[in-house]
């Protein structure tokens, strides 16, 4: 088992999920999608990388919030 950090989404990114109307940047949507609450972080950056998204990104759309 990992010890890789669980993130999941907040109100914000919810919103932005649901409504698309947050500015978020389009590269890290697909990102925030994979945030789900049950994937670790190093499961979400293999998956990311997969589609091109560097590991930085999860770091950007943390401090975002």
């Amino acid at each position: 088992m990992s010890a890789a950090t669980v993130y999941r989404k907040t109100a914000k990114g919810n919103a932005e999920i649901n409504t698309k109307g947050g500015g978020l940047d389009r590269r890290l949507r697909p990102l925030l999608i994979l945030v789900d609450g049950h994937r670790g972080s190093d499961v979400i950056i293999s998956l990311a990388a997969g589609i091109g998204i560097e590991a930085g990104a999860l770091k950007q759309l943390e401090a975002d919030g």
